[in-house]
């Protein structure tokens, strides 16, 4: 759960140090950035690079991990001196155990579908681990393109294997030189630094704190387009409801957009392109598109939008009622808490909406409120909403270092007073579980639904004190 209290350059390795070694002071329980912390996180900094653990074998990511127990301190020294020796290494390990794995595949490819399609099943289990030997490895691979080609020349379209190869080729190529310019090595040694400290704090690059800032918020300024990559552009799947590109009337499913203010957009991928278009509230943007009118013709048009506010509403408060044994029952679904300071609005005053509008319509002989698949979001929202359902002060305690800190909730605009049901299930979590939790200990609420919760007790602050510097921002457990 956040409570809100930011580093596009790529950070140095200095920067990142800095960065952590502020967060620290605030954390829960480390207090500062030392030798062990860098033995932690040389691991973490793998996992980065090679999530799917194929890049390197067990023994090669043996030898990294025990080089680094016996040069953590130099690893330290190296980062205070804005030096990234160390770090650099692991790139170039990572790098070599890449090639092997697109070599792998290319010499897989390279073979008649008789002898791709002759692969064994490979179950890595929930935990992935690294192959402990290259013909392991290259089993797994065989597994990975073998699966690939059944599927495709399984599919509707019916493929050639000649066509499937090519894009196999393509896509394995394609991927290999984002993954080479995807994430910057600060940007790593940032992330790594803190996930180091404990799972829920982070490291946020400008770009993610944009989209973070959406997820809070639940609205953003944009024009009200949902997108999908192609090979000529960016395909419009969807066009919003009373959005302004909805408004503009030219603008239909799918047309491709090719430029945006008069910049290519061919080959980027869709957060690119959603962030190309996305801009401060009020301000045009000109969107080049193409469509086909006809059979082997398509025509090429300029439109101008302006950016307003587009809510995103599968994240937002919904309800509806249903009658049992002549009852009639109001259901408030809550998928995350979030708060937009921009409007003031948020999950509390969004509930508060629904309900009225369901108490509208008729007398309600009792709520449900749906917390299920609710993974949380910001604290004060929590506290909040609880207090729209209690008149108790004291919604949740949080210990900070020994310190204990009473969150209260203010008295609330307005009251929902009938009887409560509050549904959770195993992946309800951090805000959803406190919410839950002080219904139930206040006698407010019957709970119903899994016998657990996901059971994240943290409070995480994001900072963004380092905004003005362009390097990012942080979260961190307190």
């Amino acid at each position: 759960m956040m409570s809100v209290s930011s580093y596009a350059k790529d950070p140095s390795c200095l920067d990142a140090f800095v960065i952590a070694n502020t967060a620290v002071r605030d954390h829960i329980q480390s207090t500062e950035i030392d030798a062990d912390l860098m033995e932690r996180t040389v691991p973490v900094y793998l996992d980065i690079l090679d999530p799917l653990k194929i890049y390197l074998l067990e023994g090669e990511r043996g030898k990294i991990e025990q080089e680094t127990k016996e040069k953590k301190g130099e690893i330290l020294t190296q980062i205070k001196e804005n030096t990234c020796e160390y770090f650099s290494s692991l790139d170039k390990a990572v790098e070599k155990g890449k090639d092997r794995w697109i070599k792998l595949n290319e010499e897989l490819m390279a073979q008649s579908q008789k002898e791709i399609a002759n692969f064994k099943n490979v179950d890595r289990g929930e935990k992935v681990e690294p192959f402990k030997t290259e013909e392991e490895l290259k089993t797994y691979a065989h597994y990975v393109v073998g699966k690939y080609v059944q599927a495709e020349l399984e599919s509707k379209k019916k493929p050639a294997f000649k066509k499937v190869v090519e894009e196999f080729k393509k896509t394995l190529k394609e991927s290999s030189k984002e993954d080479k310019k995807d994430e910057r090595r600060g940007d790593r040694v940032a992330k790594s630094l803190f996930l180091s400290l404990d799972p829920h704090s982070g490291y946020m690059t400008q770009e993610e704190i944009e989209d973070f800032e959406i997820a809070i918020s639940a609205n953003f300024y944009g024009v009200g387009l949902q997108l999908k990559e192609t090979d000529i552009g960016v395909e419009i799947v969807k066009v919003m409801k009373n959005s302004p590109a909805e408004k503009e009337g030219s603008i239909k499913k799918g047309d491709v957009i090719t430029k945006v203010d008069g910049k290519s957009v061919l080959k980027k991928k869709v957060n690119e392109v959603a962030k190309m278009i996305r801009g401060k509230q009020k301000t045009p943007v000109k969107v080049t598109i193409v469509r086909e009118e006809k059979p082997k013709k398509t025509v090429s048009k300029e439109v101008v939008l302006v950016r307003d506010l587009i809510p995103i509403e599968e994240t937002k408060a919904k309800g509806k009622t249903f009658e049992i044994n002549g009852k009639r029952v109001g259901l408030i679904n809550l998928p995350s808490f979030y708060f937009d300071p921009k409007t003031q609005e948020g999950a509390t005053s969004d509930v508060l909406k629904v309900y009225n509008e369901l108490k509208s319509k008729g007398k309600l002989d009792a709520i449900i409120l749906d917390l299920r698949y609710d993974g949380g979001g910001i604290l004060d929202e929590a506290v909040k909403l609880t207090g729209i359902f209690i008149k108790e002060p004291v919604v949740v305690q949080i210990k900070s270092r020994g310190e204990v800190r009473k969150l209260k909730a203010a008295v609330a605009p307005q009251y929902i007073e009938e009887p409560l049901i509050v549904a959770i299930n195993k992946y309800s979590a951090s805000a959803s579980e406190i919410v839950a939790g002080a219904l139930k200990d206040y006698g407010r609420a019957v709970i119903v639904g899994d016998s657990v919760t996901y059971g994240k007790g943290t409070v995480q602050t994001v900072n963004v004190q380092f905004k003005s510097m362009d390097l990012g921002a942080f979260k961190i457990t307190s």
